[in-house]
């Protein structure tokens, strides 16, 4: 039986007592994407940029060394690069980088040519100019050029107590030697390419990072991503917002080739809460840490 009142078939909508409260739906996906260049760009050392080169030979020899043989390799070095740069046009060492083509691909020390003393110098210097941000280059223009003990290198200009934390976490993994010291280099790699300091290092920028050295097959296999490791430690720091994945973690839906890059991680991808990371064993971590490297 149908009850009679004065009713109607047409739905009525009604407006909400009080607005929604915004954030609260706020999607959690993160797209890479490099972040924006920094007001003032870091200078521990100076501004460098416009510097005349015996000037930057005198602070590349009294940072990097301590005794004056030394002093005295660091500044051939320097000069043999300053020397170099010097061929192509630009008002700063930064447009004389961009000139030089080096930000493609092709590695300084091969104007040396058939040179190896010459090539060593200008491998080391161009790792030591990085690190005084006296050039900034591109992710292909760094990793193409070989040098060691970068990470020392930049820490010791930067002198970042929130770079230092985050090393101190990333020497407390549960892993390799050359794993933790990957770890870092990944972040210091990033912050040189991004012209930052780590307080400006957003997830978007480490995931942009990540996809990055994937494309140009630079994080060791084509199938991992750098940058694994080094962002549940940020997010353990709360240097990432608490809405953003604890991980990196980025698996391969089936069918999927290796290949392809993920555009995106949501926290859908999440396999552990920051809570759980920092409960979880040893060797629970080494585990998950290992399949995050793909290897």
């Amino acid at each position: 039986m149908r009850i009679k009142g004065p009713t109607t078939n047409r739905v009525r909508r009604h407006e909400a007592e009080e607005p929604a409260r915004s954030g609260v739906y706020a999607p959690t996906a993160i797209l890479p994407a490099p972040p924006p260049p920094p007001s003032r760009p870091p200078r521990s050392l100076g501004d460098l940029s416009t510097a005349p080169a015996e000037d930057i030979v005198s602070v590349t020899a009294d940072h990097f060394s301590q005794s004056e043989a030394l002093k005295r390799k660091q500044r051939g070095s320097m000069r043999a690069l300053l020397g170099h740069l010097s061929t192509f046009p630009g008002d700063t060492w930064q447009e004389r980088w961009e000139a030089s083509g080096h930000d493609g691909g092709r590695p300084v020390g091969d104007a040396a040519g058939d040179n190896r003393p010459l090539r060593t110098k200008l491998n080391c210097a161009t790792g030591q100019a990085f690190a005084l941000r006296l050039v900034r280059p591109t992710l292909l223009g760094f990793r193409c050029n070989r040098f060691f003990h970068y990470s020392p290198w930049f820490r010791g200009v930067a002198q970042d107590p929130l770079l230092e934390e985050f090393c101190r976490r990333a020497d407390l993994l549960p892993m390799s030697q050359a794993r933790r010291t990957r770890t870092k280099f990944d972040v210091c790699c990033a912050l040189t390419v991004f012209g930052i300091d780590l307080k400006d290092l957003t997830p978007e920028a480490l995931l942009h990072y990540a996809v990055e050295s994937r494309r140009h097959e630079l994080a060791g296999e084509k199938t991992s991503f750098a940058g694994t490791l080094a962002w549940p430690i940020l997010h353990e720091m709360g240097h990432f917002p608490a809405s953003a994945p604890v991980a990196c973690a980025v698996p391969l839906p089936a069918g999927r080739s290796p290949s392809r890059k993920p555009s995106t991680v949501t926290s859908s991808t999440t396999v552990r809460c920051a809570t759980c990371w920092s409960s979880t064993s040893a060797a629970a971590r080494r585990t998950w840490t290992t399949r995050l490297c793909g290897s």
